[in-house]
């Protein structure tokens, strides 16, 4: 019982990883383009 729980456990925590690891590229993805579009307004920085 215990090993199977800690596997299943185990492959619950990877496929949360992956998907955090989706939503963070995502993310990372907006806050780029998001950029660019300031920077296309004027470069104040």
């Amino acid at each position: 019982m215990s090993e199977h729980f800690s596997t299943s456990n185990d492959v619950v925590l990877n496929d949360a990883f992956n998907i955090l690891g989706e939503v963070v590229d995502a993310i990372v993805q907006v806050e780029q383009f998001n950029q660019q579009g300031e920077s296309g307004h004027g470069t104040g920085n």
